[in-house]
């Protein structure tokens, strides 16, 4: 079962799949990474993404795995400011800067030091995060259990439905009009 892809600059597909490790496919032939031919910390694969300088970042069910095509390198709550293992979405900004969205939270790395959040330390509503976006004002998107927050240079902020009503609205005609048996409304 597939769980992730993504395409680097080259054109490889990487796909990452549920117990079978992280595949590579540059249009010809296939590697394949799990635990028993590298360091990865889980053959469960649960996002892919790559920084400014094209290295790999893989987000396993058990830690964080950083692959320049030659060495690896792990990130977990052992040895990082990750907060969780569980490892669920990465996304990076236009500075370079790491967003990792985790079964305990959001962790933000710069290259040198890490930043964490939850909800006990900001908006977040709830700190698995299963999804996080770039917007094109540099706001990080984060998608909860519990709902949407934003990261923005206010820190994360909780985003209320409220927030989602609209100021006003309008109903369409419908059409065909008339109808028989069915028609739409726009």
């Amino acid at each position: 079962r597939i769980a992730s892809i993504a395409i680097d600059s080259i054109g490889r597909k990487w796909i990452g799949t549920v117990h079978g490790g992280l595949a590579v496919f540059n249009d010809t032939s296939w590697i394949v990474y799990d635990t028993s031919n590298s360091v990865l910390p889980s053959n469960f694969i649960t996002s892919i993404n790559f920084d400014l300088d094209g290295k790999a970042w893989i987000g396993t069910r058990e830690g964080l795995a950083e692959f320049d095509g030659i060495n690896w390198t792990i990130y977990n709550t052992a040895n990082s400011g990750l907060q969780h293992n569980d490892v669920t979405a990465i996304v990076f900004d236009e500075n370079g800067k790491m967003y990792v969205g985790t079964g305990g939270g959001l962790a933000i790395y710069n290259g040198t030091d890490w930043a964490v959040y939850n909800t006990s330390n900001s908006g977040l509503p709830d700190n698995w995060i299963g999804v996080l976006t770039l917007d094109g004002t540099g706001n990080i998107w984060i998608g909860t259990a519990a709902g949407i927050a934003v990261f923005n240079k206010e820190g994360v902020v909780s985003v209320d439905e409220n927030n989602f009503v609209a100021d006003n609205f309008s109903l369409e005609q419908n059409y065909p009009n008339p109808f028989n048996p069915t028609t739409k409304i726009g």
